[in-house]
């Protein structure tokens, strides 16, 4: 399948998100407020530099030979996919992706506050 998103997003209150469209509770809570990421049964939220476009590509395709990831683990996607985007910047786009368990794993370019770019690789 390859690539289902890049684009840019804006970062309001330090942060993106990755949840299912369908539970209104996907989006996960932040414990500490220090994390780089966090991750619930059904979204990840990532730490961003705030206030700022991030670049952010979500594929299927294999992650090449990067470091660790940021984090990695896996989600439930209801039948409407998944959404990606900032809530409070209106900035939300949706993927179609299929109903299950997904792995994912988050790439990004620094930690917290110096985040500008993100990669995310789903594998299903």
């Amino acid at each position: 399948m390859g690539k289902l998103y890049s684009g840019t997003i804006l970062s309001l209150y330090g942060q993106v998100g990755i949840w299912d469209v369908e539970d209104t509770t996907s989006y996960p809570q932040w414990v500490t407020g220090l994390e780089n990421a966090v991750i619930g049964p059904k979204g990840i939220a990532i730490a961003t530099k705030a206030d700022t476009l991030v670049d952010i590509t979500i594929s299927t395709d294999t992650p090449p030979e990067l470091p660790e990831p940021l984090l990695q683990g896996y989600l439930f996607v209801g039948s409407k996919g998944l959404q990606v985007g900032n809530v409070p910047a209106a900035q939300i786009v949706t993927l179609d992706i299929q109903r299950g368990q997904i792995h994912v794993s988050v790439y990004a370019n620094g930690f917290r506050e110096e985040v500008t770019e993100i990669s995310i690789f789903l594998k299903g």
